[in-house]
């Protein structure tokens, strides 16, 4: 096989596509044949006969195809003891000279590490660490660490046994730390930068790998916390050599990179195992700040991407412990199982460890200590000074770019490779943990500080925002008016850069200011942002007024009259033109819709009028944009904000209605939301049919009355009914909305859609949905009651439902209600063509209307069933069926909710008969009549009122008084 398969490898290489595609399709043939990978590493192996772009795609074929033939359920390509043949064959590999080669089968080796460890081959790191001591040259020591990190990464993702894996880290850890400190241990009149600077590539990659490996060991071993004392170890060598740790000077650049490999190892041990470092920490964070002291003489924006990434690093392991739920806490530890400690950092949940709770608290301790008055004020105004403060070119660019002035939402996705990010977090870390120390160094510097420092205030009011949940209720309610004060000079003002920051610190603190203290806010805000034509500034100063505006209280003296909210609107449609980024575009008009809803409705409605003709502009603008995408983004956000604009409309007590231009608007809007042969995004069509079924029932409910208009777009609504279900609960809210503003017209004109419709909505059982569906039957019978047959198959579901017994009692008394009333209106017909003739259901009605009264909760539903007991009680033999205690009971409840309650406003807007009997006169008529022809009709029983319970019927007397 070696043979053919060194021809088609060869032919393989060939530049002629058909001969290369012929070959690699008799490859993928052999791939099912007994002996095709050992074949493959014969040819790596053998260097005498073979080039080395032969032997490298071999491995690269070995490679590719072992996903494929290794693990097949169906059929075993290739035996058990093929399989231990090829592992060992691999090993033996590894030491290739070819560079190219021996990186396919380190690929390799991790592809058969990730298939078979631990169940098939459960000693594959002993082997590797094995081979790791066995030889000691350089060259040997990097091609076998590779191959090393390659299997740890490929193994790193699976779900295996940690007690297994523990025993295999250890020696892992064990090699590397042997290896790092062979290779950094120099005499002490040698520098370490000039001894690393000095070594060759192989030798640094030694080091690199050993780094690499150890971190992705640790984040992997839930049980390394067993080795605290040989990480403690190792650290303090590596302080007391002053190796591997934080060089500053770009021509070191090794000892750099070294470097910034153990920060990320002693981040990924402080993230997963917080107390590992306990001993330690202490020296870490001083020696990082000490670097950082003796170096403030080097611009970060002038560093190397490597020097950035290096101190966004160290001071991302500040962040992380401090942020720590186990250390910055009082609460003592609760070990759940497998000696497991709740954490809640970043994703990790637990703690695995068996150290004793005084062990843990002992540590804690020592962690806690480690942050020291002086390492907090030296590491909070090395942020300050040093990280967070930019070039004021830099800061100019942020208002040619509008998107980018969005510093403090971005900072909340936590970019760790940038330092200003992280400082960022570290400062908030920092004045939540060490208020006093912390906030007085602000104090001081925004005092000391004048209008010419912009940059530096610029960093002092971003701290101060991000931090404002943390500080609003910690600290003096005059200091904040004090900060608001200085940033709102009119110095400061004068200055685009502080006019921007006065705005986004603002916003962040508008929603803890006092009520006098947000008008004025509000007036300076209103200034800023009517006058600015800078986005970069105006975008802000609409957020801070949406804040404001949206977060005050009932009595507030925020507004806006008449002509000043006019300016306003127009001014914000203005700022929509600029924005040259879409979801600047889109944040604008969330914002804008806010301030809509929370315009108050005395402005009177000469503002509508100019208003309107403003949507309609912005609407057609947004239409004309060629990219669907952000057309489809900003038409979405008009339709919401149209919606505001209409409910606010029609709060205003007095408003007429709508203008003519805008109604038909409407109409055109709603009929382009629910487009019925939609084109495009299938996503983006559901949505937009949601929101134009929530703009439709918007509309409906804010009139009056029944328009032209609002009967054009019916066709609509009964062609996306029988298209789909989906949004049957704004089907019924529409219904119930044409019923309540056309009446009898719309039931009249549309009866047998309306009923064939309900009836198909009622095997839902959706209860919600089919509550509001029997509303709707019930409006149905009150307009219809001379024609029964469009109605009578939704009685006769709704009886079947009842007798088997729904679970939802709601929905059993809103049936019970809908029923009543078609007994009421004629108990005959009622008896012969709903019930056919069965006398017995009727009874089982009465039965289930008397149990389950208690159900009942609206008060006109109790009415229609006490007067529907009311017409059965004289002209139906019930009290063979229910006590006359029962009966009485259901009328005393209904006596009492309509005194108590009132009577759903719709039905009496809708002229409902039964809504204007009057219910004591009822019931005292038919009390009357059962006194007459009680004792005809029930013989066996006494008179009506003695039939009665002494109480009950003392109740009930005094009830019809």
């Amino acid at each position: 096989m070696e043979q053919q398969l060194s021809r088609l490898l060869t032919q393989a290489l060939e530049q002629d596509n058909n001969i290369r595609s012929a070959a690699e399709r008799e490859l993928s043939m052999l791939e099912q044949q007994t002996g095709f990978l050992s074949s493959l590493l014969n040819i790596v192996a053998n260097t005498e006969h073979f080039p080395m772009n032969l032997r490298w795609l071999a491995a690269v074929v070995a490679k590719n195809s072992l996903d494929r033939i290794w693990r097949v359920t169906t059929q075993q390509f290739i035996s058990n003891e093929e399989k231990t043949a090829v592992r060992q064959r691999v090993l033996s590999l590894l030491l290739q000279q070819d560079q190219l080669v021996a990186t396919q089968l380190y690929l390799l080796l991790g592809r058969l590490a990730r298939l078979d460890y631990p169940r098939d081959w459960p000693t594959v790191f002993e082997n590797l660490v094995s081979l790791i001591e066995s030889h000691e040259t350089s060259w040997q020591l990097h091609r076998l660490l590779q191959a090393l990190y390659e299997v740890v990464k490929a193994v790193e993702s699976k779900k295996v046994d940690q007690y297994r894996f523990h025993q295999s880290a250890v020696s892992i850890i064990e090699v590397a730390f042997r290896l790092l400190q062979r290779n950094l241990g120099v005499s002490g009149d040698i520098s370490i930068r000039d001894f690393v600077e000095k070594w060759n590539q192989v030798e640094f990659q030694i080091v690199e790998l050993c780094l690499k490996m150890l971190r992705r060991v640790v984040h992997h071993d839930s049980l390394i916390m067993d080795l605290e004392k040989p990480f403690k170890e190792f650290i303090e060598w590596s302080l007391q050599l002053r190796c591997l740790f934080f060089y500053n000077g770009q021509e070191f650049e090794r000892a750099q990179r070294l470097s910034y490999l153990l920060c990320k190892l002693v981040l990924e041990t402080q993230k997963t195992h917080p107390f590992l470092l306990a001993g330690v920490l202490w020296r870490i964070l001083s020696e990082y700040e000490h670097q950082w002291r003796n170096s403030l003489d080097m611009d970060w924006e002038q560093k190397s991407l490597l020097q950035w990434s290096l101190d966004a690093k160290a001071l991302d392991l500040f962040h992380h412990v401090m942020e720590c739920n186990v250390i910055f806490t009082k609460q003592p530890f609760v070990y759940k199982e497998d000696s497991r400690i709740p954490c809640d950092l970043h994703g990790m949940h637990c703690i695995i460890t068996d150290w004793s709770t005084e062990e843990l608290e002992g540590a804690r301790q020592q962690i806690l200590q480690s942050f020291t008055e002086s390492l907090v004020s030296n590491i909070f105004q090395l942020a300050i000074t040093r990280f967070l403060p930019c070039s004021k070119e830099r800061l100019v660019k942020l208002l040619e770019e509008p998107t980018d002035f969005e510093m403090e939402a971005a900072a909340a996705e936590f970019d760790v490779d940038d330092p200003q990010t992280v400082a960022q977090a570290v400062c908030v870390s920092l004045l939540s943990h060490f208020m006093e120390p912390c906030f007085s160094i602000l104090m001081k510097l925004a005092n000391d500080s004048n209008e010419r420092e912009v940059v530096l205030l610029d960093v002092i009011y971003r701290i101060l925002g991000a931090s404002v949940f943390d500080l609003a209720d910690r600290i003096d309610y005059g200091q904040w008016l004090a900060l608001l004060s200085k940033i709102f000079s009119q110095a400061a003002l004068q200055d685009i850069l502080l006019r921007r920051r006065a705005c986004l610190f603002s916003a962040q603190v508008a929603s803890f200011l006092h009520s006098e203290q947000q008008v004025s806010l509000f007036e300076q805000l209103l200034q800023i942002y009517l006058k600015e034509s800078n986005v970069a500034v105006s975008w802000p100063a609409l957020q801070a007024i949406e804040i404001l505006l949206t977060s005050q209280e009932e009595n507030s003296d925020l507004c806006l009259n008449e002509q000043t909210a006019l300016v306003f609107m127009q001014k914000s449609f203005q700022v929509l033109q600029q924005a040259t980024h879409l979801s600047l575009k889109c944040d604008v008009l969330d914002a804008v819709t806010r301030i809509v809803e929370n315009l108050t409705p005395s402005l009177g409605e000469n503002l509508y009028q100019p208003l309107s003709n403003s949507i309609i502009e912005l609407w057609n603008q947004s239409s004309l944009l060629s990219e669907k995408e952000e057309a489809f983004s900003i038409q979405a956000r008009v339709v919401d904000m149209i919606q505001s604009f209409v409910t606010s409309f029609y709060s205003f007590q007095d408003s007429k209605q709508l203008p003519s231009n805008f109604e038909v608007f409407l109409k055109q809007l709603i009929v382009w939301c629910i487009q019925l042969e939609w084109q495009g995004n299938g996503e983006q069509h559901d949505e937009l049919v949601e929101q134009g079924l929530q703009l439709w029932n918007c509309l409906l409910e804010s009139q009056t009355q029944y328009t032209q208009m609002m009967e054009e777009l019916i066709p609509l609504l009964i062609a996306l009914t029988q298209r789909t279900t989906e949004y049957v609960s704004h089907y019924v809210v529409l219904i119930r909305n044409y019923i309540h503003l056309g009446g009898r017209h719309f039931v009249v004109t549309y009866g047998n859609w309306l009923c064939s419709f309900l009836y198909s909505l009622l095997g839902l059982m959706r209860d919600r949905v089919v509550i509001q569906v029997a509303g709707i039957v019930d409006c149905v019978i009150l307009f219809h009651s001379e024609d029964w047959s469009l109605w009578i198959p939704l009685l006769r579901a709704m009886i079947s439902t009842i007798f088997h017994q729904t679970e939802n009692r709601a929905v059993e008394a809103a049936f019970l209600s809908v029923i009543s009333r078609a007994i009421w209106m004629d108990i005959s017909r009622f008896e012969r063509e709903v019930l056919e003739q069965d006398t017995q259901r009727l009874y089982s009605l009465v039965y289930y209307m008397v149990e389950r009264i208690e159900n009942v909760y609206l008060p006109q539903h109790k009415k229609q069933i006490a007067l529907c007991l009311c017409q059965l009680a004289i002209q139906r033999s019930i009290f063979l069926h229910v006590s006359v205690d029962a009966v009485v009971d259901v009328w005393l409840q209904s006596l009492s909710s309509e005194t108590k309650g009132i009577l759903d406003d719709d039905f009496q807007r809708l002229q409902d008969p039964i809504s204007q009997q009057d219910l004591v006169l009822e019931i005292r008529k038919t009390v009357q009549q059962l006194e007459e022809i009680f004792t005809d009709r029930y013989p066996s029983m006494p008179s009506f009122w003695n039939a009665l319970d002494r109480n009950v019927a003392q109740t009930f007397r005094s009830a019809l008084s």
